[in-house]
Protein backbone atom coordinates (compact mmCIF):
# COMPACT_ATOMS: atom_id res chain seq x y z
CA UNK A 1 0.00 0.00 0.00
CA UNK A 2 1.43 3.49 -1.26
CA UNK A 3 2.32 5.75 1.93
CA UNK A 4 0.46 7.93 2.86
CA UNK A 5 1.54 11.69 3.22
CA UNK A 6 0.51 14.30 5.78
CA UNK A 7 1.68 17.96 5.55
CA UNK A 8 -0.63 20.77 5.97
CA UNK A 9 -1.35 23.60 3.27
CA UNK A 10 -3.29 25.80 5.37
CA UNK A 11 -1.62 26.04 8.69
CA UNK A 12 2.29 27.36 9.25
CA UNK A 13 5.11 24.58 8.43
CA UNK A 14 8.44 25.18 7.19
CA UNK A 15 9.72 24.38 3.89
CA UNK A 16 11.74 21.50 6.06
CA UNK A 17 12.68 20.06 9.02
CA UNK A 18 11.80 20.74 12.16
CA UNK A 19 9.68 23.74 14.16
CA UNK A 20 7.72 24.45 17.38
CA UNK A 21 7.32 27.66 19.46
CA UNK A 22 6.64 30.59 17.47
CA UNK A 23 8.43 33.14 18.71
CA UNK A 24 8.03 36.88 17.95
CA UNK A 25 6.12 39.05 15.02
CA UNK A 26 6.36 42.31 13.93
CA UNK A 27 4.90 44.02 10.42
CA UNK A 28 6.81 45.75 8.23
CA UNK A 29 6.08 47.14 4.53
CA UNK A 30 3.15 45.12 3.90
CA UNK A 31 4.01 42.04 5.64
CA UNK A 32 4.01 40.15 8.28
CA UNK A 33 7.24 38.60 9.92
CA UNK A 34 6.92 35.50 12.21
CA UNK A 35 9.78 34.11 14.01
CA UNK A 36 9.48 30.05 15.31
CA UNK A 37 11.83 27.67 17.14
CA UNK A 38 13.48 25.98 13.88
CA UNK A 39 15.98 22.97 12.67
CA UNK A 40 16.50 22.48 9.20
CA UNK A 41 18.57 19.38 9.23
CA UNK A 42 16.46 17.46 10.95
CA UNK A 43 12.16 16.38 11.23
CA UNK A 44 13.13 15.91 15.46
CA UNK A 45 13.75 18.81 17.95
CA UNK A 46 17.34 19.17 18.13
CA UNK A 47 19.69 22.28 18.82
CA UNK A 48 17.25 24.79 17.30
CA UNK A 49 17.85 28.14 15.86
CA UNK A 50 15.15 30.73 14.97
CA UNK A 51 13.47 30.50 12.27
CA UNK A 52 12.15 33.56 10.10
CA UNK A 53 9.46 34.04 7.65
CA UNK A 54 7.18 35.97 6.34
CA UNK A 55 3.66 36.96 5.13
CA UNK A 56 1.09 38.58 4.19
CA UNK A 57 -2.20 37.28 4.38
CA UNK A 58 -1.08 33.72 6.89
CA UNK A 59 -1.60 31.54 4.36
CA UNK A 60 1.02 32.37 1.73
CA UNK A 61 4.26 32.78 3.43
CA UNK A 62 7.93 33.30 2.16
CA UNK A 63 11.37 31.92 4.18
CA UNK A 64 14.03 34.33 5.23
CA UNK A 65 17.79 33.82 6.64
CA UNK A 66 17.46 32.40 10.17
CA UNK A 67 17.34 34.97 12.66
CA UNK A 68 19.98 33.17 14.74
CA UNK A 69 21.64 30.13 14.32
CA UNK A 70 23.78 28.43 17.36
CA UNK A 71 27.10 29.65 17.73
CA UNK A 72 27.97 31.25 20.83
CA UNK A 73 28.95 29.83 24.49
CA UNK A 74 25.71 30.51 25.92
CA UNK A 75 23.85 29.20 22.98
CA UNK A 76 25.46 26.30 21.04
CA UNK A 77 25.04 22.75 23.29
CA UNK A 78 23.81 19.43 21.16
CA UNK A 79 20.92 19.38 24.02
CA UNK A 80 20.28 22.96 23.72
CA UNK A 81 19.83 25.83 21.66
CA UNK A 82 18.85 29.08 20.74
CA UNK A 83 15.23 28.95 22.48
CA UNK A 84 11.76 31.19 21.99
CA UNK A 85 11.82 35.03 22.66
CA UNK A 86 10.08 37.87 21.38
CA UNK A 87 10.80 40.76 18.86
CA UNK A 88 10.34 44.32 19.75
CA UNK A 89 11.02 47.28 17.60
CA UNK A 90 12.95 50.60 19.46
CA UNK A 91 14.58 53.45 17.86
CA UNK A 92 13.33 52.38 14.29
CA UNK A 93 15.74 48.92 15.15
CA UNK A 94 14.27 45.53 15.59
CA UNK A 95 15.03 43.66 19.15
CA UNK A 96 15.18 39.84 19.35
CA UNK A 97 15.33 38.77 23.10
CA UNK A 98 15.80 34.79 23.25
CA UNK A 99 17.18 32.18 25.47
CA UNK A 100 20.41 30.77 25.07
CA UNK A 101 19.99 27.17 26.62
CA UNK A 102 23.22 25.05 27.43
CA UNK A 103 23.86 22.15 29.56
CA UNK A 104 27.44 21.24 30.45
CA UNK A 105 28.42 18.29 32.98
CA UNK A 106 24.95 17.66 33.50
CA UNK A 107 24.06 21.43 34.92
CA UNK A 108 21.58 23.36 32.66
CA UNK A 109 22.09 27.40 32.19
CA UNK A 110 19.86 29.03 30.62
CA UNK A 111 20.20 33.08 29.72
CA UNK A 112 18.60 35.80 28.27
CA UNK A 113 20.01 37.12 25.32
CA UNK A 114 19.49 40.23 22.71
CA UNK A 115 20.30 40.32 19.09
CA UNK A 116 19.74 43.67 16.94
CA UNK A 117 18.84 44.53 13.24
CA UNK A 118 18.24 47.32 11.14
CA UNK A 119 16.54 45.85 8.35
CA UNK A 120 14.25 43.32 10.40
CA UNK A 121 15.97 40.18 8.79
CA UNK A 122 19.32 40.02 9.62
CA UNK A 123 20.40 40.06 13.33
CA UNK A 124 23.73 40.75 15.11
CA UNK A 125 23.99 39.46 18.50
CA UNK A 126 24.71 42.03 21.06
CA UNK A 127 28.22 42.15 22.25
CA UNK A 128 27.73 41.60 25.94
CA UNK A 129 25.58 38.95 26.17
CA UNK A 130 23.95 37.70 28.10
CA UNK A 131 21.92 40.82 28.89
CA UNK A 132 20.32 38.06 31.71
CA UNK A 133 23.10 35.81 33.03
CA UNK A 134 20.96 33.98 35.65
CA UNK A 135 17.50 33.36 37.02
CA UNK A 136 16.87 34.63 39.99
CA UNK A 137 17.80 33.62 43.69
CA UNK A 138 15.89 30.31 44.25
CA UNK A 139 14.40 29.60 40.72
CA UNK A 140 14.99 26.66 39.16
CA UNK A 141 17.54 26.33 36.35
CA UNK A 142 14.81 26.07 33.74
CA UNK A 143 14.59 29.81 32.76
CA UNK A 144 13.14 30.79 29.55
CA UNK A 145 11.06 31.89 26.86
CA UNK A 146 11.46 35.91 27.38
CA UNK A 147 8.31 37.94 26.45
CA UNK A 148 9.27 41.55 25.88
CA UNK A 149 7.04 44.48 26.03
CA UNK A 150 6.42 48.34 26.57
CA UNK A 151 3.91 50.22 28.86
CA UNK A 152 4.24 53.45 30.86
CA UNK A 153 7.41 54.33 29.13
CA UNK A 154 9.63 51.45 30.04
CA UNK A 155 9.97 48.20 28.58
CA UNK A 156 9.01 44.75 30.35
CA UNK A 157 9.91 41.17 30.52
CA UNK A 158 8.22 38.29 31.40
CA UNK A 159 10.11 34.90 31.87
CA UNK A 160 8.73 31.55 32.77
CA UNK A 161 10.34 29.33 35.42
CA UNK A 162 9.52 27.10 38.18
CA UNK A 163 10.62 27.80 41.76
CA UNK A 164 9.45 25.68 44.95
CA UNK A 165 8.15 22.84 42.55
CA UNK A 166 5.67 24.89 40.90
CA UNK A 167 5.28 27.25 38.05
CA UNK A 168 6.57 30.87 38.48
CA UNK A 169 6.11 33.94 35.93
CA UNK A 170 9.12 36.43 36.62
CA UNK A 171 8.39 40.03 36.05
CA UNK A 172 11.86 42.24 34.68
CA UNK A 173 11.44 46.23 33.97
CA UNK A 174 14.31 48.12 31.61
CA UNK A 175 15.27 51.81 30.00
CA UNK A 176 16.86 50.28 27.00
CA UNK A 177 16.42 46.37 26.31
CA UNK A 178 20.08 45.96 27.71
CA UNK A 179 20.23 46.43 31.50
CA UNK A 180 17.17 44.61 33.05
CA UNK A 181 16.10 44.95 36.21
CA UNK A 182 14.47 41.99 38.12
CA UNK A 183 11.26 43.15 39.54
CA UNK A 184 10.31 39.96 41.43
CA UNK A 185 7.72 36.74 41.35
CA UNK A 186 4.36 38.28 39.33
CA UNK A 187 2.25 35.23 39.15
CA UNK A 188 2.77 31.63 41.23
CA UNK A 189 1.03 28.35 40.36
CA UNK A 190 -0.60 25.97 43.17
CA UNK A 191 0.70 22.83 41.86
CA UNK A 192 -2.08 22.03 40.56
CA UNK A 193 -1.99 24.23 37.46
CA UNK A 194 1.41 22.89 36.34
CA UNK A 195 4.84 22.70 37.60
CA UNK A 196 6.38 24.79 35.36
CA UNK A 197 5.51 27.89 32.97
CA UNK A 198 6.57 27.84 29.04
CA UNK A 199 6.09 30.85 26.87
CA UNK A 200 4.25 33.76 29.22
CA UNK A 201 2.67 36.72 27.19
CA UNK A 202 0.74 39.67 29.29
CA UNK A 203 -0.86 42.42 28.14
CA UNK A 204 -3.84 44.89 29.55
CA UNK A 205 -7.34 44.30 28.30
CA UNK A 206 -9.95 46.72 27.41
CA UNK A 207 -11.49 46.93 31.13
CA UNK A 208 -8.34 47.78 33.24
CA UNK A 209 -7.72 44.08 33.72
CA UNK A 210 -4.60 42.32 32.35
CA UNK A 211 -4.17 38.60 30.47
CA UNK A 212 -1.46 36.40 31.37
CA UNK A 213 -0.88 33.50 29.18
CA UNK A 214 1.11 30.49 29.39
CA UNK A 215 1.54 27.14 28.60
CA UNK A 216 1.74 24.82 32.08
CA UNK A 217 4.12 21.38 31.71
CA UNK A 218 2.32 19.22 33.75
CA UNK A 219 -1.26 20.47 34.30
CA UNK A 220 -3.48 18.43 36.43
CA UNK A 221 -6.31 19.11 33.97
CA UNK A 222 -4.36 18.42 30.55
CA UNK A 223 -4.60 22.30 29.84
CA UNK A 224 -1.91 23.01 27.15
CA UNK A 225 -2.13 26.90 27.23
CA UNK A 226 -3.75 28.58 30.95
CA UNK A 227 -5.35 32.37 30.73
CA UNK A 228 -5.39 34.24 33.74
CA UNK A 229 -7.17 37.12 34.21
CA UNK A 230 -6.49 39.62 37.22
CA UNK A 231 -5.63 43.09 38.30
CA UNK A 232 -1.78 44.55 37.58
CA UNK A 233 0.72 46.78 39.15
CA UNK A 234 3.91 46.64 37.21
CA UNK A 235 6.14 48.69 39.33
CA UNK A 236 5.00 46.84 42.44
CA UNK A 237 5.51 43.19 40.55
CA UNK A 238 1.70 43.04 42.00
CA UNK A 239 -1.09 40.25 39.98
CA UNK A 240 -4.28 39.23 41.62
CA UNK A 241 -5.57 36.78 39.93
CA UNK A 242 -9.29 36.74 39.36
CA UNK A 243 -9.70 33.70 37.83
CA UNK A 244 -8.28 31.54 34.97
CA UNK A 245 -9.22 29.43 32.05
CA UNK A 246 -8.23 27.44 29.17
CA UNK A 247 -7.25 29.38 26.04
CA UNK A 248 -8.02 25.93 23.61
CA UNK A 249 -10.20 22.92 24.79
CA UNK A 250 -7.76 20.80 22.48
CA UNK A 251 -4.42 18.75 23.58
CA UNK A 252 -2.04 20.60 20.94
CA UNK A 253 -2.38 24.34 21.05
CA UNK A 254 1.10 25.69 22.84
CA UNK A 255 3.48 28.12 23.48
CA UNK A 256 0.96 30.74 22.27
CA UNK A 257 2.29 34.65 21.86
CA UNK A 258 0.44 37.24 20.20
CA UNK A 259 1.48 40.41 18.20
CA UNK A 260 -0.81 44.02 18.62
CA UNK A 261 -1.12 45.08 15.19
CA UNK A 262 -3.71 48.41 15.01
CA UNK A 263 -7.08 46.76 17.04
CA UNK A 264 -6.26 43.32 15.91
CA UNK A 265 -4.59 41.05 18.47
CA UNK A 266 -2.99 38.25 16.40
CA UNK A 267 -1.71 35.01 18.46
CA UNK A 268 0.25 32.23 17.03
CA UNK A 269 0.63 28.68 19.00
CA UNK A 270 2.44 25.57 18.51
CA UNK A 271 0.22 22.99 17.12
CA UNK A 272 1.75 19.83 17.73
CA UNK A 273 2.06 19.13 21.57
CA UNK A 274 5.34 16.96 22.62
CA UNK A 275 3.82 13.23 22.75
CA UNK A 276 1.71 14.03 19.51
CA UNK A 277 4.42 13.94 17.20
CA UNK A 278 5.24 11.28 14.88
CA UNK A 279 8.18 9.83 16.37
CA UNK A 280 6.03 9.82 19.68
CA UNK A 281 3.14 8.08 17.66
CA UNK A 282 2.26 6.67 14.05
CA UNK A 283 0.46 10.11 13.13
CA UNK A 284 1.46 13.54 11.94
CA UNK A 285 3.60 15.22 9.72
CA UNK A 286 7.19 13.95 9.98
CA UNK A 287 10.20 12.57 7.91
CA UNK A 288 8.35 11.61 5.11
CA UNK A 289 6.96 14.72 4.54
CA UNK A 290 10.55 16.38 5.55
CA UNK A 291 8.88 18.38 7.71
CA UNK A 292 7.18 18.39 11.52
CA UNK A 293 5.71 21.03 13.26
CA UNK A 294 2.64 23.08 12.77
CA UNK A 295 1.69 26.94 14.19
CA UNK A 296 -1.64 27.74 13.66
CA UNK A 297 -3.57 30.10 11.12
CA UNK A 298 -4.79 32.70 13.25
CA UNK A 299 -8.18 33.40 13.26
CA UNK A 300 -9.60 36.97 12.33
CA UNK A 301 -12.83 38.62 13.80
CA UNK A 302 -15.19 39.82 11.80
CA UNK A 303 -15.37 43.41 10.39
CA UNK A 304 -17.79 45.78 12.11
CA UNK A 305 -20.71 46.74 9.74
CA UNK A 306 -22.61 50.10 10.11
CA UNK A 307 -26.45 49.60 10.56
Amino acid sequence: MAQITQRPRYHFTAPKGWINDPNGFFFLDGWFHLFYQFNREHTEWASPSIGHSRTRDFIRFEELPEAIVPKEKYDLSPSGGCFSGSVIKKDGKYHLLYTGSVTENGVLSQTQNLAVSDDGIHFERYSDNPVIPCPPEGADLNFRDPKVFEHSGKYWMVTGCRKDGVFAVFLYSSADLVSWTYKGVLCQGDGEDGTLAECPDLYPLDDGKWLLTLSPEYNADGIRSLGIIGRADLEECRFEKLGSFPLDYGPDYYARQCYLHGERRIAFAWLNQWPWMSHYQDHGAGPEEGCAGVLACPGKRPMRTES
